[in-house]
């Protein structure tokens, strides 16, 4: 995969957590597929199960916390979901990263998510295509 370029998506799904714990055979450990891909310089693209029952559309951040859990650097998992992800995606000269001229939505925190990824549960502004939210037009549906 790493000689061919090929990016693996990976859509995990929101009750992760609740799936690992019925797989404890450490060969089948989940996430297992994921540092392998990591150790064998396999670009992952991080994503959800957004759209199936009973999974919301803002729960990419549960799936950066399955990353967090695995030994990925959180540095990391926040590239693999901006700009590594626009690179994959043929857009990198567009978005996914601050920088003069890249279109950018915005997700505004108190506290910095390379020390804690947590902090992305509790958003205080988001900016979209230029229009700010503010935590009262969030509403509480904040996990």
């Amino acid at each position: 995969m790493a000689q061919q370029k090929t990016v693996a998506g990976d859509t995990t799904p929101a009750v992760w957590r609740d799936i690992a714990k019925y797989v404890t055979t450490p060969e089948y450990k989940f996430g297992s597929q994921l540092t392998w891909m990591a150790e064998n310089d396999v670009r992952i693209l991080i994503g959800t199960d957004s759209g199936v029952p009973g999974t919301k559309f803002d729960q990419l951040k549960l799936s950066m916390e399955l990353y967090e859990e695995l030994g990925f650097a959180r540095g990391d998992i926040i590239d693999m979901v901006t700009t590594g992800a626009a690179e994959a995606l043929g857009i990198g000269h567009k978005t996914g990263d601050l920088r003069v001229g890249l279109a950018a939505d915005l997700l505004i925190v108190a506290g910095n998510p390379l020390n804690d990824l947590n902090c992305l549960h509790r958003p205080h502004r988001v900016i979209v295509q230029g229009v700010v939210y503010s935590q009262h037009d969030l509403g509480d549906e904040q996990s």
